[in-house]
C-alpha cells in the first residue's frame, strides 16, 4: 500500500490525470482487500485465544469463542419485575421502596448459574455482587458433614484426618467442576468461601504472640499444632454464623465437627505444595461495628430461572446502605451437590440416602437461620423478594 501510495503521488506531480484516477482505484482495491483479510485473520485469532487472567489475585483459565451462538437469557426466563413482600416490618426505617432502590433496575440485574458460582455468607459488609446463604460454602460443607455423621457413619467415628480427606476430595471432585467449552477438557472449578474479619485475626496473632501472622500462610517457626487448635476456637472465627455452631449450647457432634472442619480446611490452605489451595477462597472483611444492617433480604428466582439453574446476585453493601441478602432458593442446589457427594462417599452398607441429607442439611440451616433471626429481635426489616 504504501509503495503504491508513492508511485500515485509521483503520478500527480507529473500532472498526469489518468494515471492518477488508476492510482487511486489501485489503492482503494488494495485497502479494502487487507481490510477484509484482516478481519478474517482477527476473527480467527479470536477463536483460537486461550490463556489464564488475573481477578483479585487468583488464576482462571480465559478462552474464547466467537463462532458460536451467545445465551440468550430472555429466553429462558426473561426477568420482568421485582417483586417485594414484607415479611416483618421491624422498628428500623428501611421501607420497600428503599429496597427498590438498592436493588436497582430489573432490566439492570445479571444471571449467573449457580452450579458454577460460590455461596459468600450473607453478612452485609462485602461490597461484591453475590450469591448469600448463612456462613456461604463452608457452613454448607459443615452441616453436610454433620448430616453425614448423623445418618452415614453413626456406626464410626470421624478423625481429622477423615475431614481433610473429605474436604479434598470435594474440592477435587468433578461435582465441583465444569468443562470449559474450547478449552480442551479444562474445567473451572467452583472455590470454596470462607470468610473471617480483621478483629477476629488481631484476636488470633494477640493470642499467638505474633503481630505479623499471615493466617493463610504462617511463617514456619509458628507451631502448627497450637495454631490449629486456635483457629477453631469461638474468639478466633469472624464469622458470626460459624461461631455459633461453636456455641457450648450445641450438641457436641455439632461443635466437633466444625472444629474439625475448620482444622481440616486450614491445613489444606496451608498446604501450598497441591494446588487445592487455590480452591478455597478465604476472605478477611474488614471489623466495622459502626455498620448498621438494614434489613434482611430472600432473593428468590422465578420457576422458570430457577428450573434453568439460574439466579441473581446482589451486593449487600453500596451506597453506605448494608443489606444481608440470602438465596435460600439457590443454596438448595448446593445442597442437593454435597448430598450427592457424601451419599457416594458413604459406604454401601451405611443407610445414607440422599433425601435424608438434604432433609437434615436443610434443617440445619433452617434452625442456622432462625437463630440469627432470634438473636437480631423484632427491629431487623425481613423482606421476601422474587425476580419475576
Amino acid at each position: 500500500t504504501q509503495s503504491t501510495w508513492g508511485y500515485c503521488q509521483k503520478m500527480k506531480s507529473q500532472s498526469s490525470s489518468f494515471a492518477w484516477w488508476l492510482c487511486a482505484c489501485a489503492l482503494v482495491a488494495i485497502f479494502s482487500q487487507c481490510r477484509i483479510s484482516q478481519a478474517q485473520d482477527t476473527r480467527s485469532w479470536y477463536r483460537q485465544i486461550s490463556g489464564r487472567i488475573n481477578v483479585n489475585e487468583r488464576m482462571y483459565p480465559a478462552v474464547c469463542d466467537c463462532s458460536g451462538k451467545f445465551f440468550n437469557l430472555t429466553s429462558v426466563c426473561g426477568p420482568s419485575r421485582i417483586n417485594i413482600k414484607p415479611l416483618q416490618y421491624g422498628h428500623e426505617r428501611f421501607t420497600a421502596h428503599d429496597l427498590q432502590l438498592h436493588l436497582g433496575d430489573v432490566g439492570d440485574l445479571k444471571a449467573v448459574d449457580v452450579t458454577l458460582e460460590s455461596f459468600s455468607c450473607i453478612d452485609g459488609r462485602s461490597s461484591e455482587e453475590l450469591l448469600g446463604t448463612a456462613g456461604g460454602d463452608a457452613q454448607e460443607f459443615i452441616h453436610a458433614l454433620i448430616a453425614y455423621q448423623e445418618i452415614g457413619r453413626t456406626n464410626y467415628p470421624i478423625w481429622i484426618m477423615d475431614v481433610k480427606r473429605y474436604l479434598s476430595r470435594y474440592l477435587n471432585s468433578t461435582q465441583r467442576g465444569t468443562v470449559i467449552p474450547g478449552a480442551g477438557g479444562k474445567k473451572r472449578y467452583r472455590y470454596m468461601y470462607y470468610h473471617t474479619d480483621y478483629a477476629a485475626v488481631e484476636r488470633l496473632r494477640k493470642f499467638m504472640n505474633e503481630p505479623n501472622l499471615d493466617i493463610t500462610n504462617p511463617a514456619p517457626h509458628i507451631p502448627r499444632d497450637v495454631l490449629l487448635s486456635a483457629v477453631s476456637q469461638p474468639e478466633h472465627v469472624g464469622c458470626r454464623h460459624i461461631r455459633r455452631l461453636l456455641s457450648k449450647s450445641n450438641p457436641d457432634s455439632v461443635t466437633s465437627m466444625t472444629e474439625l472442619f475448620l482444622q481440616a480446611m486450614y491445613q489444606i490452605l496451608w498446604d501450598k505444595s497441591t494446588p487445592l489451595y487455590k480452591r478455597i477462597r478465604h476472605v478477611i472483611l474488614a471489623a466495622r461495628p459502626d455498620l448498621e444492617q438494614k434489613a434482611l433480604v430472600h432473593i428468590r428466582s422465578s420457576n422458570p430461572c430457577l428450573a434453568a439453574g439460574y439466579a441473581f446476585p446482589f451486593a449487600p453493601y453500596q451506597d453506605d446502605v448494608s443489606l444481608y441478602i440470602q438465596h435460600p432458593n439457590a443454596a438448595l442446589s448446593l445442597r442437593e451437590d454435597l448430598a450427592n457427594y457424601f451419599h457416594d462417599l458413604a459406604n454401601p452398607k451405611d443407610d445414607a440416602k440422599v433425601p435424608d441429607l438434604k432433609r437434615r442439611s436443610y434443617e440445619l440451616a433452617r434452625e442456622a437461620m432462625e437463630a440469627f433471626i432470634i438473636e437480631k429481635g423484632e427491629k431487623l426489616p425481613i423482606y421476601a423478594v422474587t425476580i419475576e
